[in-house]
């Protein structure tokens, strides 16, 4: 009997459908390997992207740092030329009033001049200087 259990296991195993059995391991074995590298491949672009994400979130932090900066300068320089506006407009306006009073005085110097001028011409024709215009 001996020898009737190896050929019995022999039957057994030729009776079986291999075909099959052999398709189902490939696909087993195909998936197994797809998810490994497909996992693999995740975790190295899950890397990839947090890398990226951080560069990303660097460089938007280094711009908005320059826009603050920026914009503090040119509040700053904002203020300046307001200032210097200010001062300018108030140099103007008594440059404007000064130049009034300027002309107010050379006005009066000259209604004076002219009556200086006018009672010396009165004098001289008093006593007798003909020919000596009025002003």
């Amino acid at each position: 009997m001996p020898s009737a259990e190896p050929r019995d296991t022999l039957t057994t195993l030729n009776q079986v459908p291999w075909m099959p059995i052999i398709t189902l391991i490939g696909w087993v074995v195909f998936g197994a390997t797809f998810y490994v590298t497909t996992q693999r491949t995740l975790a190295e672009d899950k890397t990839a992207i947090e890398r990226i994400l951080t560069t990303r979130e660097k460089m938007v932090d280094t711009y908005n740092t320059q826009f603050r900066q920026l914009n503090d300068t040119v509040i700053e320089q904002t203020r300046s030329n307001a200032l210097r506006f200010q001062a300018e407009d108030s140099r103007i306006d008594n440059l404007e009033k000064n130049m009034n009073r300027l002309e107010q005085r050379i006005e009066q110097m000259l209604q004076a001049l002219d009556a200086q001028y006018n009672a010396l011409n009165d004098h001289l024709r008093s006593h007798g200087a003909a020919g000596v215009p009025r002003r």
